[in-house]
């Protein structure tokens, strides 16, 4: 990725640098979604952040809102998370969390017996 910076001094000069950031493919994350039961004026998309504070996992929030076709954001603890939408609790304490199958995995694992080893394994990780 090809990636622009600029610093502007306090006495009104700048500097501009570009550099590259070499990136590489990364496994994708879970995504939890919580929608009302009865219509759905909106949802709440739900990853799990690379970040803690204080030990406390931190999330990326994106609640869409389909009247207003708008999506706002939040980055929140766990704590946070909770408190806003408590229904999450139960996903947290799921004794089988969510395993994320690739087209890689299923690409790399074409033997139905040793694919579902791979999910079980990945499925029990967590635990």
């Amino acid at each position: 990725m090809k990636v622009t910076e600029k610093i502007t001094r306090p006495n009104g000069t700048s500097q501009t640098r570009e550099f590259n950031i070499a990136l590489e493919k990364g496994r994708s994350a879970i995504c939890w979604t919580l929608a009302p039961k009865n219509e759905e004026p909106f949802s709440v998309r739900i990853l799990k952040s690379g970040w803690f504070d204080h030990g406390n996992p931190m999330y990326h929030v994106l609640t869409e809102w389909g009247a207003y076709e708008e999506t706002s954001y939040s980055h929140l603890t766990q704590d946070q998370l909770l408190e806003r939408y408590p229904e999450f609790q139960e996903i947290l304490l799921a004794s089988f969390q969510d395993t994320l199958v690739t087209s890689d995995n299923i690409t790399r694992l074409p033997n139905d017996t040793d694919l579902g080893r791979f999910v079980r394994k990945e499925s029990l990780n967590g635990l």
